[in-house]
């Protein structure tokens, strides 16, 4: 049976899906995986495909494609469930997550306008058939 990866690099192999489909995620968040917990994670949104690649991808299917913007608005309590429900997120019994928690405390303090945070994301949708 092989040796189960570290922690760290669990989370950082985890974080790659969770940060690719939540790319408006406020500025000071990716700032702060990288300091905490060792994640690139400009790096990682890198890899979600841009406008030019899915028209690429589609070529001459691409029929039609839209953006709606949208906000998320949390207060503390409700910032903290978003990232324990993340697969990417080190469980209570896990090593970093105290210090996880303590952060995310901390930048919550520093970035509530009101005692709450805003997400801002871009839906994007692509509608085509591929030839």
């Amino acid at each position: 049976m092989p040796d189960a990866p570290a922690p760290t690099e669990r989370f950082s192999n985890r974080v790659d899906d969770d940060i690719r489909h939540r790319p408006g995620y406020p500025a000071p968040l990716p700032a702060w995986l990288r300091q905490s917990q060792g994640i690139d994670y400009a790096r990682i949104a890198r890899r979600a495909p841009d406008d030019d690649a899915m028209r690429r991808w589609l070529g001459d299917g691409l029929q039609a494609m839209a953006c709606f913007p949208h906000r998320q608005r949390f207060d503390f309590d409700g910032l903290r469930g978003c990232l324990l429900s993340s697969s990417s997120a080190p469980h209570a019994r896990q090593p970093g997550h105290e210090t996880m928690m303590d952060a995310l405390r901390a930048l919550f303090e520093r970035h509530a306008v009101d005692g709450q945070v805003d997400f801002d994301y871009d839906t994007r949708v692509f509608v085509g058939t591929l030839g």
